[in-house]
């Protein structure tokens, strides 16, 4: 009987990507819209922000994407870049804020944006 309960614990594998897009979020808007292929992985560029401010996530709902990487600083330009694999066809809405980088008390965001985006 244990041995038959001790397989069951394994974790899914997270498929590995059948493509690769790109997108830039634009400094001025507050929102972007665009389309990208189930299976592939999006690589998201945030618009640059004062120093003294990180881009958090806000939502991402993880029946249309996986997160694969943090929110890290670009090697080539001022601005940030996250992966997502995309998981499922649909529309789905990911939200970022910018906070002050150290949220010792409340902080207020400088600025947000929002990507909606459809799954092809």
């Amino acid at each position: 009987m244990m041995l038959a309960v001790a397989g069951c614990e394994s974790t899914p594998k997270t498929p590995e990507p059948i493509g690769a897009a790109s997108l830039t979020l634009d400094q001025e808007a507050k929102r972007t819209t665009a389309q990208a292929k189930l299976g592939y992985e999006l690589t998201l560029s945030l618009p640059a922000i004062p120093g003294e401010y990180d881009w958090v996530i806000m939502s991402a709902d993880t029946r249309f994407v996986k997160q694969l990487s943090e929110i890290s600083p670009s090697l080539e330009t001022s601005r940030t870049n996250i992966r997502f694999l995309l998981l499922r066809k649909g529309r789905t809405v990911i939200r970022f804020l910018a906070l002050p980088a150290d949220r010792g008390s409340a902080a207020d965001p400088v600025t947000s944006h929002e990507v909606v985006l459809t799954i092809e």
